[in-house]
């Protein structure tokens, strides 16, 4: 989806993410394949913005998380957030790539949270500890 901007000053790759509230690993990779471009020119991550240049911004939409995997367990959980065991070995986040199974879509069954896990904590150095979500997963 292309969506155009008005720049504020700054680098490109931070101007973009903060106009966009995409990710800025998000918006860099975009950058790289050349799908943002300034007055029509696709430049670097760290092009420089005076303001006032025309940004367009060609991201591809999130792919929707479903759950995929086995069941991880669920420690706690209310309105707000939600406390996993992600077991060792596990992928957190999903990447660009092929799909496949991680903590985050495993503990999506069941649940319909709109992010994804945000916070991570150890119980011990030496386990893998829960994921502890703000918001939601």
């Amino acid at each position: 989806m292309k969506r155009t901007y008005e720049a504020e000053p700054g680098r490109l790759d931070a101007v973009v993410a903060r106009l966009s509230g995409e990710p800025r690993a998000d918006v860099q990779r975009a950058i790289a394949d050349g799908l943002v471009e300034v007055d029509g020119v696709a430049r670097t991550k760290s092009h420089r913005l005076h303001g006032g240049e025309r940004v367009t911004v060609d991201l591809a939409p999130e792919r929707p998380l479903t759950p995929e995997g086995p069941p991880v367990p669920v420690r706690y959980e209310d309105d707000a957030i939600a406390v996993i065991v992600k077991p060792a070995g596990v992928v957190t986040h999903p990447t660009a790539g092929p799909g496949s199974s991680t903590a985050s879509t495993s503990a999506r069954r069941g649940y319909s949270w709109s992010r994804r896990p945000t916070r991570r904590t150890r119980s011990s150095a030496s386990d893998s500890g829960p994921t502890r979500s703000s918001g939601g997963i």
